[in-house]
C-alpha cells in the first residue's frame, strides 16, 4: 500500500509540475498528459 501511495503522490506532483510548465505547451499536449494521468489513476483504483 505504501508503494501505491508513493506512486500516487508522484503522479500528483508530476501533474502539478506539468501544469507549471503549461505556458509553452499546446493544449493538445496538455490534454494528452491529463488523459495519461487519469488512465494511471483509474488503474490504481
Amino acid at each position: 500500500k505504501r508503494v501505491t501511495r508513493r506512486r500516487r503522490v508522484n503522479l500528483d506532483s508530476l501533474g502539478e509540475s506539468l501544469k507549471r510548465l503549461t505556458s509553452p505547451m499546446t493544449q493538445t499536449v496538455q490534454e494528452a498528459l491529463q488523459r495519461t494521468l487519469q488512465f494511471y489513476r483509474q488503474q490504481e483504483i
